[in-house]
């Protein structure tokens, strides 16, 4: 038996076993139970209370969900959205560039790109290049006043939902009427400081006034401020090659090698085995990161509400995240084969070596209006109208320099020996490491400038009309809706790059460095040649004639812009019974989307400077149906389950960007990586059931299980065709194309269990202040197969992006005045991208564990202070390659960060 029959055998009897027994104790109680007897009610704060309010909405949603809520103070207590998100289960939070931030929203073990976020129901548009994803860090935590991942689906929501929809319910000045006013500021401090710019001063900021008069208006405007100075240190060890290793002294032997130390290239084909061998990485680097980091953000809500026939709300927010990035890079590389000393030591007799310097400002901005209202036409009868317009931008400058040795410097300058057992890190140790550090071994290779732009817009419109399903609605209920929204998403590149001409290329000794030794915790006290960029850019402004401009910017310029619109229309219908314990809602939405994408091929194939826009239309329909059932045997147990369908719709990049359009002909091969403008979006099956326990307020235990079904999966293909022509090439070549395509079906299985208690009052003493979270999600998955660059095909360990198992524990603390917090999360292995050389070639995130913390002290009714700590364990996220994932391919030190502030709430 496979182990996702196996999985999907245990999910199936687990479900049953655990209904059956919450059925026996709901009749046990309803039977024999002894009288009722009054409980006394617990008082929580902080984390506690925010926890109690979101168990509440668990328990009352009609689908299955989890989420998070603020606190009684008035915000989420974590650090952001991504942070408070992990302590919801089966969620995992992809780190922002890999350097510390939460950024983007893993459901179930599927992507962003299956998951949709919405604020108040509205779907928003998309802050990156090439995806559909919503980056979570531009959103401050205070625009919240609950965040709910709804796990099951129906028919009024976005379809972009096999994962889930993560819903953001911003705030109103109804949530606590009358004048408010609530502040908080932070001081911050990053254990990694910058250490070649000057550091900015780290910390946050927050306002939010609320108001209403009477009771129909209501207000409230909230503007936040985070800035962050701090630096990563990102240790690469580059494209492993595999040497046969037949003992001590061993020199000179032949290797399964990577023919480039990027690894774009390979000698190592499919079929190959690297057991036995002795894996030596092709090149060792350094990525030192300064980054200052700014994120203001401003929302206004105006409520109308005469509580009876009419209400109407205004509201609109802009959030902007900016990262200005200064990286500084030196690396050795190898050149020929190794001399091997043992397992992990040997040497190479000759190097290349390269310095590189990038400043990257890149700016995220998510801008959003909306406007909606309803009448009330009786108690039960209800229409409701929404209009919004969402903009989301990403703007990317780069100002890069590159010097390499020159001719008349010798490979054997950079020859070096590597230990890949070093106590911190694997090492390239120079040879000569002043040589390796001599600003006159290398020359300029080149200066770039460029600028990427994407922009994504988003109007959307959706009318409903409601009978008798309000939340304390009986009976029967329908519901009715027409929901339009028209997508643009376009993507433009532009380059210039100067390369010295021949003969002319300045010496960086002749150009300028920047003193400072950098502290690289792996280097046993080696550091990195740091280039001077604003010498570099004085030298080019006094020798103007010594450069001239890349012949191939036109093209680079062209290939990767893109165009695309897509409008969809829908119309759905849902039906609800309900009757003492039982919910149903059964619904049904067609959806029809039409779709077009412009982007630029070379004409003919191998061109470099002419390009033709080419236009593709795509159209599809579907009928996606919704089944969602709940019980309450008891007051205390609730039995859930659903049967749903629904899409996820491929990145933007997968259907428009030709990332290398124009061909490279290498004598009788040619090999292109292109767009499908026609791919068809995932569609899911998903099956759940879930049972649930809630004894007393604020606490509850769960356990859910599911199955989807993933038609029409995506994957990176390669596909060799034979005797191809192609225009401007005189005879037939081997045609290999790289291209996104639909592929046979996955499946996801997968478990769900959490046990929450804000306060453990069957304790005595002082233990009765704690409370406690535990959360746990494990899946199995059947995957797609990948066709190999040799037409063979493998079937993938598991879907990109997604982890087999998620598990948090929190410690939560409450005592009068003082309140606190202990969140150590854990999220195994997951995948970044499959090769199609040779599996050893996968990069994968390595397993990775979290200890975060806080301590809050509430002075007064007015004013708390706190403290917070995170990322305690210094935990480093890790991508890994090689046979088990066992090899390091980067290592991030982004280190530990505390905060200490004051709020005040009147």
């Amino acid at each position: 038996m496979s182990e996702s029959l196996r999985l999907r055998s245990r999910l199936l009897q687990s479900a049953t076993c655990f209904m059956a027994l919450s059925l026996l104790a709901g009749t046990a109680k309803a039977d024999d139970a002894p009288p009722a007897t009054a409980i006394e009610t617990v008082t929580v704060t902080g984390e506690a209370y925010a926890l109690e309010k979101s168990l509440e909405n668990k328990q009352n949603s009609s689908v299955v969900s989890d989420g998070i809520s603020a606190d009684d103070i008035g915000t989420i207590p974590e650090f952001g959205l991504g942070d408070a998100l992990r302590k919801v289960p089966g969620l995992v939070l992809q780190i922002n560039n890999g350097r510390g931030e939460d950024e983007f929203l893993t459901v179930r073990g599927l992507n962003p790109d299956y998951n949709t976020i919405t604020v108040d129901g509205m779907q928003l548009p998309s802050t990156e290049e090439t995806t559909r994803a919503v980056s979570l860090d531009v959103l401050p935590s205070v625009l919240v006043s609950a965040v709910n991942v709804y796990k099951t689906w129906t028919v009024d929501q976005p379809t972009d939902a096999i994962g889930g929809v993560t819903d953001l319910t911003s705030r109103s000045a109804f949530d606590n009427p009358g004048e408010h006013l609530v502040a908080h500021l932070d001081a911050a401090y990053w254990e990694d400081g910058e250490k070649v710019h000057s550091a900015l001063p780290s910390g946050q900021g927050d306002i939010t006034y609320s108001n209403t008069w009477g009771n129909d208006f209501g207000f409230v405007f909230l503007a936040s401020y985070y800035q962050r100075s701090s630096s990563t240190l990102n240790s690469y060890t580059l494209g492993y090659s595999y040497y046969p290793y037949s003992g001590s002294g061993t020199s000179n032997v032949a290797a399964l090698d990577q023919t480039s130390a990027t690894a774009t290239s390979t000698t190592l084909k499919p079929s190959d085995s690297v057991a036995g061998l002795v894996p030596i990485p092709d090149r060792h680097r350094w990525y030192w990161y300064d980054n200052d980091r700014t994120r203001p953000g401003a929302f206004t809500r105006f409520d109308y509400d005469d509580h009876a026939m009419f209400h109407a709300h205004i509201e609109g927010g802009v959030f902007e995240f900016v990262n200005d990035e200064h990286r500084y890079s030196q690396y050795l590389n190898r050149i020929g084969n190794a001399t091997i000393n043992s397992d992990t030591t040997g040497s190479f007799a000759a190097g290349n070596a390269e310095v590189d310097f990038d400043k990257y400002v890149q700016y995220r901005q998510l801008s959003y209006i909306d406007v909606g209202g309803g009448v009330n036409f009786s108690d039960r009868q209800h229409v409701e109208v929404s209009a919004v317009s969402g903009v989301g931008q990403y703007k990317q400058t780069t100002a890069e320099d590159q010097f390499t040795p020159p001719s008349a410097v010798p490979t054997s300058t950079f020859g070096f020996t590597y230990d890949l057992n070093a106590p911190t890190s694997a090492l390239f140790i120079p040879n000569n490491e002043a040589a390796f550090l001599n600003p006159g071994n290398y020359s300029e290779a080149y200066h770039l400038n460029a600028v990427d732009t994407s922009m994504s817009h988003l109007p959307e419109v959706k009318v409903e009309y409601i009978n008798n399903m309000d939340s304390d609605s009986t009976g029967l209920g329908f519901k009715g809706g027409w929901y339009w929204r028209d997508l643009t998403q376009f993507y433009y590149y532009n380059q210039y790059r100067l390369n010295p001409v021949s003969g002319k290329a300045p010496l960086l000794s002749n150009v300028g460095t920047i003193p400072v030794n950098l502290p690289l915790y792996d280097g046993e006290g080696q550091t990195m040649l740091l280039i001077n960029p604003d010498a570099v850019t004085n030298y080019i402004a006094a020798n103007p004639s010594s450069y001239t401009e890349n012949s191939t910017d036109q093209l680079s310029n062209t290939v990767n812009n893109y165009h695309l619109s897509e409008m969809i229309n829908s119309f759905y219908v849902e039906g609800q019974y309900k009757w003492e314990g039982l919910l149903a809602l059964a619904g049904l939405r067609y959806e029809n989307t039409d779709a077009n994408i412009s982007n630029y091929l070379p004409v003919p194939f191998t061109s470099t400077s002419n390009f033709q826009q080419t236009a593709t239309p795509n159209h599809y329909a579907r009928l996606l149906p919704s089944l969602n059932l709940s019980y309450d045997v008891t007051d205390e147990i609730k039995l859930r389950g659903a049967v749903t369908q629904n899409l996820a719709r491929p990145e933007f990049s997968q259907e428009a960007e030709n990332s290398s359009a124009t061909i490279g002909v290498s004598g009788t091969t040619a090999a292109e990586t292109v767009a499908n403008p026609n791919l068809k979006p995932r569609e899911g099956t998903n099956f759940d059931l879930s049972a649930e326990y809630y004894p007393a307020p604020g606490v509850a235990a769960s356990l859910a299980v599911f199955d989807k079904q993933i038609h029409n999966e995506i994957i990176t293909t390669t596909t060799t065709i034979q005797n191809a022509t192609i225009p401007g090439v005189a005879t037939p070549v081997t045609l290999t194309i790289v291209t996104p395509s639909n592929v046979n079906k996955a499946e996801v299985d997968g478990i769900e269990a959490a046990l929450s208690d804000v306060k453990f009052d069957f304790l005595p003493d002082f233990l009765s202040d704690f409370g406690g979270i535990i959360n746990a999600s494990w899946l199995s998955e059947d995957t797609p197969y990948l066709r190999m660059s040799d037409g063979s095909f493998r079937k993938l360990p598991a879907l990109l992006s997604s982890s087999k198992f998620v598990g948090n524990v929190s410690l939560l603390y409450s005592h009068e005045a003082f309140s606190g917090q202990l969140a150590y999360n854990y999220t195994s292995k997951m995948p970044i991208s499959y090769d199609t050389n040779n599996a050893v070639n996968d990069q994968w995130w390595a397993g990775l564990s979290t200890l975060d913390a806080q301590i809050m002290y509430k002075l007064n009714d007015s004013i708390f202070f706190r403290i917070q700590g995170k990322n305690l364990l210094d935990g480093r996220p890790q991508k890994v390659v090689g046979p088990d994932q066992q090899l390091n391919y980067s290592t991030l030190e982004n280190g530990r960060n505390y905060y200490a502030g004051v709020g005040v709430s009147l």
